[in-house]
């Protein structure tokens, strides 16, 4: 029998944990927990409220987090973010526990590490999730791994109503009109985001036929808090705009979308799915930009916005199939 992403962890206990403001790590963590039938424990206010309030299937709960109590408990910690694997190791090590082990879940399907291999997470994690094999032939694991296929996709279609209620909720009311996303990353050591130079004037010379919602990246926040909150006192300057941070649904979001905008951002790998037109902005070109148009200005973006790019439907069709396995 095919192993499913459950009886993959049959020998475990695991639980996961978001310690800090990260609370985009939760739309991968918590559709993963639903289908383990294992906690989410995050010691970060906002972040279980988010939990709370978009994802109450899950078992998400707000603690101090102890290590000791925790290895009383669980063997094995999953994780989205890259060091933290090593930390903990140190203060268990410290603390003359041995039998922990850790699974790294990345945060999305993204071409990080494309050009600079030190930006790949998975290296040195005890065990590794892929979402398909793009990712694992690019990463070439040593250790263990497990192929997951689109959980969180799968996660979307299981409760499709409720979370497109939620959706719903939070964007009324827009008018009826074609839908723009604007997605871009943050600033890493590889690429760099395209937020600075372009949101101000995608709001300023939005079509009024078209709706714009531009979707923050957190550590945008983090690290670049006054132009960060700058952007956000524009959300609602026009009826047809919204500037969105504290909302971690990806897929009921997206399936509202007409146009993809973006840079290198792992929310232009999620939009595959639905096969519609995506635009790219960006000096380094990265596999995904193949998948849609890259282009150089606001300008010529809005310009181009009739292109359905039917083109390039097969071709996102098959690096969707090639980046996320079927989740069974």
């Amino acid at each position: 029998m095919k192993p499913t992403l459950k009886t993959n962890f049959t020998s475990y206990s695991p639980v996961a944990l978001i310690s800090g403001p990260f609370f985009h790590h939760l739309d991968h963590l918590a559709p993963l927990c639903h289908f383990l039938d294992c906690p989410l424990l995050t010691d970060d206010s906002t972040t279980f409220s988010l939990g709370k309030k978009f994802y109450p299937e899950v078992d998400i709960r707000y603690v101090t987090i102890n290590l000791r109590s925790l290895s009383d408990n669980y063997n094995l910690i999953i994780l989205s973010t890259k060091h933290a694997k090593e930390e903990l190791q140190r203060v268990y090590d410290a603390l003359n526990i041995y039998h922990m082990r850790y699974c790294y879940c990345p945060h999305g399907q993204s071409d990080k590490g494309y050009y600079d291999k030190s930006m790949h997470s998975e290296e040195g994690q005890d065990i590794v999730l892929f979402y398909g094999k793009r990712q694992k032939n690019l990463i070439d694991p040593k250790g263990t791994y497990f192929i997951v296929g689109n959980f969180r996709l799968a996660y979307y279609e299981k409760f499709k109503k409720e979370l497109d209620q939620s959706i719903n909720t939070f964007l009324s009311p827009l008018p009826s009109q074609k839908t723009i996303l604007y997605a871009p990353t943050w600033n890493d050591f590889e690429t760099a985001t395209t937020f600075f130079d372009s949101w101000r004037e995608l709001i300023e010379t939005l079509p009024d036929h078209y709706n714009l919602i531009i979707k923050l990246h957190p550590l945008l926040e983090k690290h670049y808090p006054a132009d960060t909150y700058t952007a956000l006192s524009y959300d609602r300057c026009k009826p047809n705009v919204r500037v969105l941070f504290e909302m971690p649904l990806i897929y009921p979001l997206l399936d509202r979308i007409d146009i993809y905008l973006g840079d290198y951002s792992a929310i232009g790998y999620d939009f595959l799915y639905f096969n519609r037109p995506l635009f790219f902005l960006g000096q380094k070109k990265v596999p995904l930009h193949a998948c849609g148009k890259c282009i150089h200005s606001i300008d010529e973006f809005y310009q181009d916005l009739n292109n359905l790019q039917l083109e390039l439907t097969e071709a996102r069709t098959k690096e969707y199939h090639n980046a996320f396995s079927i989740f069974e």
